[in-house]
């Protein structure tokens, strides 16, 4: 599955699925590159809305572990969210920041087998103060984690972004 969680003025985009018929899932096959492009516009578009609230922070969360469930893997980006609002919160900073997350599956043939298929995220978190790669990976404690800050200007950094988020 991909999905992406947003806060985009104060409205939320979710990740519930409609079931297709035969012919819906026959015609989504057939066009499924459009609906792929289609989704990195928008993908972009929501990128470049959130930009003039500060620098993003780039980040990838990785599990220690192999992760396979789905939903253990959506809970567990939710409770990260959530807890780094309450450490914002704890450290006098406003806990109200906007982010864009994407889950992706290790699939390729250079991943070990035990970690094919295992799930990890890149999210870009904006409008946040300096924070630790230290602090980032004390609120994941799931495993390992990447913290970047990106430079350039906006429709660049949108463009890389977009790249980097929907390249599977």
């Amino acid at each position: 599955w991909h999905f992406f969680c947003c806060r985009v003025a104060g409205g939320k985009v979710n990740d519930k699925k409609k079931l297709r018929t035969k012919k819906e899932s026959e015609e989504y096959e057939n066009n499924k590159q459009y609906y792929a492009d289609v989704a990195r516009r928008s993908l972009r578009d929501i990128v470049l809305c959130n930009l003039p609230y500060g620098k993003p922070r780039f980040i990838t969360l990785t599990y220690a572990f192999p992760q396979f469930s789905n939903e253990k893997a959506k809970n567990d980006l939710k409770l990260f969210i959530k807890r780094l609002r309450y450490h914002l919160e704890e450290l006098k900073h406003n806990p109200k920041f906007r982010y864009i997350a994407v889950p992706e599956q290790h699939d390729s043939e250079e991943t070990n087998n035990d970690r094919r298929y295992s799930y990890h995220f890149h999210i870009i978190l904006f409008d946040l103060p300096y924070l630790s790669t230290t602090f980032y990976a004390e609120v994941w404690y799931h495993g390992f984690i990447k913290v970047n800050i990106v430079k350039g200007s906006a429709f660049r950094t949108a463009s890389y972004l977009t790249k980097y988020l929907s390249k599977s």
